[in-house]
């Protein structure tokens, strides 16, 4: 018998950031580690990752790390887990997924740095092995990366089954298989908990195969484009990125990838020979610009895609100058919240009189409809069910559809990130186990930075803009000397009037400094710290009152002999 525990530390009513923690008695694993990226500015933050710090006292019950589907969203956040839990706590995934990984390692935060070493192993379907004290089954399932994997973690009470973005999809394709069907040998038709993706559920009422193959759209948008095609879509959305390479290879046309970690995933799918590479012509991004019919793809995160063709657009990147006989496809269906960027980016090009195609709606992501969502259901009947990553409203849909399968309402359970639930002896207590879950951010320099006053302070630089104030004191006499340096940004715009009022401001200042003066009062000379926090204060006021804003103040004292 088996004492189970299930917490989701991301991803539940949210979008990305995924990671969910299985522990099966003592061993504790962590399926995801991702991350997200703020829509709106947060001052300075890069990145928005899970809280880990519960792990701060389970670190040698940690036994793995898996990234079954290597996207942004599921492993952004692993070298601040690893920090946590230890550099060389073991992290399986595929061979595609560990490019991944170390690619975007490399890019974020390493630079050319090798030093650091991390305990990948890399696994392959329907291959079991042991982490700790539990058997562990990788299978192969179909979404918009080559291989990906779920997983089946073998307890004595039953199997729990994990699985990310899929699709049920019975192509005979040799990069995109499934091997669901296969889950019941693995299983032993025991399947004590299902924690599956939401993925579209309540958006089509059908399987999401045949409607998300594109290459037709894209081969009669490219055929009639005698002109270059810019193709637009997420980084994560290999399958398309490989049929338009497919499509460039037909009609012999020059094929470029401007993305900043596909390059290297690419080269691993040609070297081991998932794709034939005979007959196509690769070029360098920087031979673009002279090649008057290429095929290039820009593939980034969604969340950076809209900057990063913005810059395009405004012909800001050199290696890619757009004309008038460019043709651009977006190439990638717009998630709530970015509608309005779509639309800014298509009226742009509109004004550049480049031709724009958008991906139709029916053609579907390779996420789960609701027939794959009952499929596996009616499949593997399950004893429970933890739907995982995606918004509330999206569980609220899978219950409905999960209705016309063999599973009941109260099989199926929704947990909020940091809250723990507790299968013992196959047996589910309703009772759940709250954590305090707190996101943490990470900044542009990757440093983690989790205090709220921090982005508080950004807001108000961003809002009201900061002046700088050095002030001189002489060592000896503790008088000031009558010099005053400062300095204004992001305040008011620098026109002579302006710079007036501020001038006049300083002035003021310098009249009543003496007032705002504290002494300590053991030793009679001026205590720095309150003098400068009452010199904050008083700037502020003034400058309030000339321009309704009241900007940081960032004082300081120098003493000179």
């Amino acid at each position: 018998m088996s004492k189970i525990s299930l917490l989701p530390l991301g991803g539940q009513d949210e979008r990305n950031k995924n990671s969910f923690v299985v522990k099966v008695d003592n061993d504790v694993m962590v399926f995801n580690c991702g991350g997200k990226i703020p829509v709106n500015s947060l001052y300075g933050v890069n990145i928005i990752i899970p809280d880990y710090s519960s792990f701060l006292n389970e670190k040698d019950k940690i036994k793995g790390i898996f990234i079954g589907f290597p996207t942004f969203e599921n492993h952004a956040s692993l070298l601040s887990l690893l920090q946590i839990v230890g550099i060389k706590t073991p992290i399986y995934c595929t061979e595609i997924g560990k490019i991944i990984i170390e690619t975007f390692l490399e890019k974020k935060y390493w630079g050319n740095s090798k030093n650091i070493k991390l305990n990948i192993n890399v696994v392959y379907p329907l291959r079991p092995f042991m982490v700790g004290k539990s058997e562990i089954t990788p299978f192969l399932i179909s979404n918009s990366i080559p291989g990906s994997v779920g997983w089946v973690v073998k307890t004595n009470d039953g199997s729990i089954v994990l699985m990310d973005e899929f699709i049920i999809n019975n192509d005979r394709s040799r990069i995109f298989n499934s091997q669901i069907s296969k889950i019941d040998g693995i299983t032993k038709h025991k399947t004590l908990a299902l924690l599956t993706s939401l993925g579209s559920v309540g958006k089509n009422k059908n399987f999401t195969t045949p409607n998300h193959k594109n290459i037709s759209f894209y081969q009669s948008v490219i055929k009639k484009s005698p002109g270059r095609v810019f193709v637009a879509c997420n980084d994560s959305d290999i399958y398309t990125i490989l049929n338009l390479a497919q499509i460039a290879k037909s009609l012999g046309r020059p094929f470029s990838i401007y993305s900043n970690t596909f390059m290297n995933v690419f080269s691993n799918i040609v070297k081991n020979k998932l794709i034939n590479p005979r007959g196509l012509n690769c070029i360098q991004i920087s031979e673009i610009n002279n090649s008057p019919n290429a095929i290039v793809v820009i593939s980034v995160t969604h969340e950076q895609l809209f900057k990063k063709l913005s810059l395009i657009v405004d012909n800001q990147i050199n290696s890619m100058i757009l004309n008038e006989n460019d043709i651009f496809i977006l190439g990638t269906q717009l998630v709530p919240g970015y509608e309005g960027h779509g639309a800014q980016l298509l009226d742009k090009l509109s004004k550049k009189n480049i031709v724009s195609y958008t991906l139709p709606k029916t053609i579907l992501p390779m996420m789960a409809s609701d027939e794959d969502q009952k499929y596996t259901l009616d499949k593997l009947n399950p004893k429970y069910v933890f739907p995982m990553q995606g918004l509330y409203k999206s569980f609220v849909k899978y219950e409905m559809s999960a209705a016309e399968t063999w599973v009941k309402p109260e099989q199926i359970f929704f947990l909020d990130n940091g809250e723990e639930i507790t299968i013992e002896n196959g047996e589910i207590d309703p009772k759940k186990k709250t954590y305090k879950l707190v996101e943490k951010y990470i900044s542009n320099n990757g440093i983690e930075e989790a205090n709220n006053s921090i982005l508080f302070e950004r807001q108000k630089l961003s809002d009201s803009g900061v002046v700088f104030l050095t002030l001189f004191i002489d060592k000896e006499s503790q008088k000031f000397i009558n010099k005053i340096n400062y300095q204004t940004y992001g305040i008011i715009t620098k026109i002579e009037s302006n710079d007036k009022m501020i001038n006049e401001i300083m002035d003021n200042f310098k009249l009543q400094i003496l007032n705002y003066v504290i002494l300590d009062e053991k030793t009679g000379k001026i205590n720095h710290k309150e003098t400068k926090v009452m010199f904050k204060k008083i700037i502020s006021k003034m400058f309030e009152k000339k321009f309704d804003k009241r900007p940081i103040v960032l004082t300081s004292i120098i003493e000179i002999d």
